[in-house]
């Protein structure tokens, strides 16, 4: 009798067991906070992390590099890794393919991947303050792109490509090295606000910006 009670009281504690990871432990790898212990190989150790974690944020001063791992962060919706030392971002990161927010600011980015340009549902891409000298004319396939943060980069030119991108509403550009826009700047249809300031342009060149787009809002504040 004592036994029967036994075995049944283990089976109930290994369902309630069962039960439990089946409802706390994607939950619980949803958000993923990487310090200087926690890395994403590490985490991929977990059975069907990359399949549950939907936010991953990386602290600040506690890498210089972002793993081509990545590559299995295929329904990451949100990456955050601001205030590193991240030198190059590798092609890997076209394989997040249900990113919606990427935020890589404040780092030693110098270019971007080809690969940026399979992020398909990628709305909001912030990477100020990094050294970017260039785009890719991939940038132009981010059809559903909102937000683009490129303050305080050092880009002299902008592709034609950018034009392409049909749903962007806010193009932060200030305190760039850019002395002209490519011409396709004016097929941004949902463009509300473009943010010039910082950058090397005359007042004939703004107000000639102005003209051509003018139901956009055009921030310009020269160099002091």
């Amino acid at each position: 009798m004592a036994k029967n009670i036994l075995l049944l009281a283990c089976l109930i504690i290994c369902q309630v067991t069962v039960l439990a990871l089946i409802i706390f432990y994607p939950v619980a790898f949803e958000r993923y906070h990487i310090d200087s212990y926690k890395t994403i190989d590490r985490a991929l150790w977990f059975p069907n992390w990359a399949a549950w974690t939907k936010h991953v944020k990386v602290d600040p001063w506690t890498t210089r590099t972002i793993s081509p791992e990545i590559a299995k962060l295929k329904e990451t919706e949100y990456f955050y890794s601001w205030l590193n030392k991240i030198e190059v971002l590798p092609e890997e990161i076209g394989e997040m393919q249900s990113l919606t927010w990427l935020g890589l600011g404040f780092n030693n980015l110098s270019t971007l991947p080809a690969s940026i340009g399979k992020l398909r549902y990628l709305k909001e891409m912030h990477l100020q303050q990094n050294k970017i000298s260039k785009l890719p004319d991939e940038i132009g396939q981010l059809e559903n792109l909102a937000i683009l943060n490129l303050e305080d980069n050092q880009l002299k030119e902008l592709p034609e490509s950018i034009g392409n991108l049909k749903k962007l509403k806010l193009l932060d550009v200030s305190n760039n090295m850019l002395t002209s826009l490519p011409f396709s700047i004016i097929k941004l249809e949902s463009l509300e606000t473009l943010d010039l300031s910082g950058n090397p342009f005359t007042d004939t060149q703004i107000e000639k910006f102005r003209k051509m787009m003018p139901d956009v809002t055009i921030v310009f504040e020269e160099q002091e």
